[in-house]
């Protein structure tokens, strides 16, 4: 009777219940609950992001891919021991910080005059014809520019100082490089 009693008021552990193993990557696993957390609790891309087959296999390979890589790339691993590989991080580190900043201090503060932006579309898209000559020396260049002040007319002024027979013309757009050679 005692030995009933000492079996009858014993405690039992309480038996977990055994992790369900999706996948043994190296001595890392991949169980079912990790799975549904990392899948369902955490803010997935736009091309993964509903519930059917094809997204959860994306889900279950960028999972197994991440433990691959934990594996690979681990605190011993001579690439992480690399100094040049370390400044890599640290300049990638410092641009992300950099993209940040700018975002956050100048971009985001940046309030655009929807008014004034269609005014500057509509001349987006306009081409224009140009009339132009070239003179060699600035004496020259401030004698046409007085000629035209007093509103001579650019082809008499051409004429005076061009030496070509026909005023060369081209299109300009908006798109185009400024020194189009």
């Amino acid at each position: 009777m005692a030995a009933g009693l000492l079996f009858s008021c014993s405690r039992r552990t309480a038996r977990q219940p055994e992790e369900k193993i999706l996948a043994k990557i190296g001595d890392r696993t991949l169980s079912v609950n990790e799975f549904i957390r990392r899948a369902e609790y955490t803010i997935r891309p736009p091309y993964c992001r509903s519930d059917n087959y094809i997204h959860r296999k994306i889900v279950l390979n960028s999972l197994i891919a991440e433990k691959l890589l934990a594996l690979e790339a681990g605190a011993d691993n001579p690439l992480t021991q690399n100094e040049e590989f370390q400044d890599f991080l640290e300049g990638r580190k410092e641009q992300a910080m950099r993209q940040w900043l700018f975002a956050h201090d100048f971009y985001q503060k940046v309030k655009l005059d929807t008014h004034r932006v269609k005014q500057v579309y509509k001349l987006a898209g306009r081409t224009y014809r140009i009339a132009y000559f070239s003179v060699k020396t600035p004496i020259a260049a401030n004698v046409v520019r007085d000629k035209l002040k007093t509103g001579e007319p650019f082809k008499q002024v051409f004429r005076d100082f061009g030496g070509l027979k026909k005023l060369p013309r081209r299109q300009v757009k908006w798109t185009d490089p400024e020194n189009k050679a």
